[in-house]
């Protein structure tokens, strides 16, 4: 869909409320605002107003373009008739919306992008833990990482977070899966040479 670039905190603000309210709701109220009659047609559309700062379904002429929109998901009036929901609710839930929003904020090199999808996964974790409860030290010791950037919680920045900051993240989630890799590799090692003696061992005693 066209529409508008996004800032990646408004990126962050979607996704968040993607996740707390739900693809039930949103289908529902798609439902709802789409409409058909004899002699013309709306649709319900979900968009992101850039002006308003929310998320929101609204209805809209098919060829309907509002500037301040970030277009999201569309229903089209004339197809309500045909509309199962609970395909439609599947539709929604599994809309890949973190792509979309990629797109949107037109990232310019691979670790921009990784870096985004990278902040969009801490977002998920944090958003049903924001006391850390549960999170593994690795994961906190990241969020507060990129808190003390000035960018403060992430489901709600104190600051407008730049492409610069999502390089630095995906850079720390490099790091820090080389060090999980170089580890791995070092138990394989270490399991080997004890099985190696282990063996050897077993051959002497014989």
């Amino acid at each position: 869909m066209q529409g508008q670039e996004i800032t990646i905190n408004d990126a962050l603000k979607v996704l968040a409320e993607l996740e707390k309210k739900g693809a039930e709701e949103y289908t529902s109220e798609l439902i709802e605002t789409a409409g058909c009659w004899k002699d013309g047609s709306v649709d319900g559309v979900l968009v992101y107003d850039t002006e308003l700062e929310r998320l929101e379904v609204v209805q809209e002429g098919s060829s309907t373009w509002t500037p301040s929109f970030v277009y999201l998901y569309r229903v089209s009036g004339n197809e309500l008739v045909d509309i199962n929901e609970e395909l439609l609710w599947s539709d929604l839930y599994e809309m890949d919306f973190q792509e979309i929003l990629k797109k949107k904020i037109i990232l310019e090199s691979r670790e921009e992008a990784i870096g985004f999808d990278e902040l969009a996964r801490l977002l998920y974790i944090k958003l049903p833990n924001p006391s850390y409860e549960g999170v593994s030290e690795e994961i906190k010791e990241i969020l507060e990482d990129i808190e003390s950037w000035g960018i403060g919680d992430i489901s709600d920045p104190e600051r407008e977070i730049t492409r610069e900051d999502l390089i630095r993240i995906y850079k720390i989630t490099e790091e820090i899966r080389s060090d999980r890799y170089a580890q791995r590799e070092e138990a394989i090692l270490l399991q080997k040479a004890e099985e190696e003696e282990a063996r050897l061992d077993a051959e002497c005693d014989y």
